[in-house]
């Protein structure tokens, strides 16, 4: 249960927390073991770890937060700039160009 909200969590939500979870402590596992047998830590192993942490912390963002991820296809970089704006609280929001 949710102390702060008083429910409990989605399914989605405790398992893309759960994943998120495993995946920084074999990345801290590794580091710990490295650490231990004063070695140097495998660096292409623990970028992986790195990588699949910052990929499940997207899917928690997007579970909790209820976040999309769109890609705009077509566009110019020049273009695509001027339709993008900074909201509260740091959020991007899609502002449409004149004209499209």
């Amino acid at each position: 249960m949710d102390g702060a909200t008083g429910s409990s969590p989605s399914p989605e939500l405790a398992a893309a927390l759960h994943r998120l979870r495993s995946t920084l402590a074999r990345l801290k596992a590794e580091l710990e073991l490295a650490k231990e047998e004063d070695s140097a830590a495998p660096v292409e192993r623990l970028l992986g770890d790195l990588d699949d942490a910052l990929q499940q912390l997207r899917a928690v963002e997007q579970v909790a937060l209820g976040l999309v991820t769109v890609l705009v296809v077509g566009l110019g970089f020049d273009r695509c700039i001027p339709g993008i704006a900074t909201g509260r609280g740091g959020r991007l929001r899609f502002r449409p160009l004149p004209g499209t």
